[in-house]
């Protein structure tokens, strides 16, 4: 080690910066693009939590049917105290499930794979899904085949079934045998996690492949007596099996568990760098303020003031952290602009996104070496000058 420092000395810029300073820029650097890219990914969690759907959904309770008929369970649970609407869904929308289903427009047109969803005719309603075209599902439990589907305003436009008016009433076919007829046209809407774009939509009715029964509970409700009760409610459909019930607004959390799970990671290394780098900014200010006390005394005795001191103390510290600035600004746009091509809704880029980094390691760095500042400040320069 003592070699290879040794040749790093010898580099021309190292002897002008000197190495103790050029690790010490390296080691902000390092510490703020951590920073920046937390505030980052954050930020951008946090906007893809919130344009999610279902987000906006916090009272409404999601119950795994287990295999229950969809009839009863919602006949029971609307008896329920505290419960407003029932609708139910194959797979709850805004998540990672989902299934697909070839479809065509005709015999003879190639096969086109499609997200659907099987919903009950209160499933619009309950989430506030816009009917542009058409009509919603008849209400028909005893549905014995498919006969209608409802389809997105993106699932117009990539099969070009014309306007959403001219749309509805046209036959599709589905696998290689089903063939429904569109009954209406819904407005876009994100039914898939932000990472996704908006794809085509296909919402189809059978009672018997609902799975999540949809509960939205009152806001004056007592949740813990309501919850005590649906579990009751629950016992007396299937004494066996366990009631499985979340929040979807927790649902739609879970659906970026892991990546806030990698920024606190990230952001754990980030002031672990933070801690390391001003360590170093310490025992840097402390040699300083040692090695110039005679000086700065000195200087003190010739009239110089408490602001003088703390700018000669402090400017050579504040120019090693604008380097490192500097530096690390644009890097983390460049691997920022990489992470946020991961989700078609985006954040916007702004000085809030670097703002917080720069601030944070800027107040812990003046606080560190500003502790040293004052002692040279405070000392009696008489005193200095003796010891001297």
């Amino acid at each position: 080690p003592a070699a290879v420092f040794q040749k790093l000395q010898n580099f021309k810029l190292i002897q002008r910066v000197g190495l103790r300073k050029a690790l010490l820029v390296v080691q902000f650097t390092v510490t703020l693009l951590f920073f920046i890219l937390v505030t980052i990914a954050w930020r951008q969690a946090d906007h893809a939590i919130g344009v999610n759907f279902g987000f906006d959904q916090p009272q409404t309770l999601l119950v795994q049917m287990q295999g229950q008929p969809y009839g009863k369970m919602a006949a029971a649970f609307s008896q329920v105290g505290g419960v407003e609407q029932v609708s139910a869904v194959s797979f709850p929308m805004g998540t990672w499930f989902d299934s697909s289903v070839d479809v065509r427009t005709e015999e003879s047109a190639e096969k086109v794979g499609v997200r659907d969803y099987f919903i009950d005719h209160h499933y619009l309603d309950h989430f506030g899904v816009k009917l542009v075209a058409g009509q919603n599902f008849p209400d028909n439990l005893a549905q014995q085949q498919e006969v209608f589907a409802i389809v997105n305003e993106t699932f117009v436009k990539n099969f070009e079934l014309g306007s959403a008016a001219e749309a509805v009433g046209q036959s599709l076919l589905l696998s290689d045998s089903t063939v429904v007829t569109i009954h209406g046209v819904v407005a876009d809407f994100p039914f898939k996690p932000a990472v996704y774009s908006m794809e085509p939509l296909l919402l189809r009715y059978d009672p018997g492949q609902l799975g999540v029964l949809n509960l939205r509970l009152s806001e004056n409700s007592d949740l813990p007596a309501t919850t005590v009760a649906l579990e009751k409610t629950w016992k007396q459909l299937d004494s066996e099996a366990d009631f499985e019930a979340e929040f979807f607004n927790q649902t739609v959390r879970n659906n970026f568990a892991e990546v806030l799970d990698l920024v606190r990671v990230v952001g754990f290394f980030g002031l672990l760098g933070m801690v390391i780098a001003c360590m170093g900014l310490l025992g840097m200010a402390i040699y300083m303020v040692e090695t110039r006390a005679k000086e700065i005394s000195i200087r003190k005795v010739l009239g110089a003031g408490a602001r003088d001191v703390v700018m000669l103390l402090s400017k050579n510290y504040l120019l090693l952290f604008g380097i490192a600035v500097l530096i690390a600004t644009p890097l983390a746009y460049l691997l920022g602009s990489q992470l946020l091509q991961i989700f078609a809704e985006r954040i916007d880029w702004s000085p809030g996104l670097f703002l917080p980094g720069v601030g944070l390691l800027l107040v812990v760095a003046a606080l560190t070496v500003g502790s040293q500042v004052v002692r040279a400040v405070l000392r009696e320069p008489v005193g200095a000058l003796k010891e001297e």
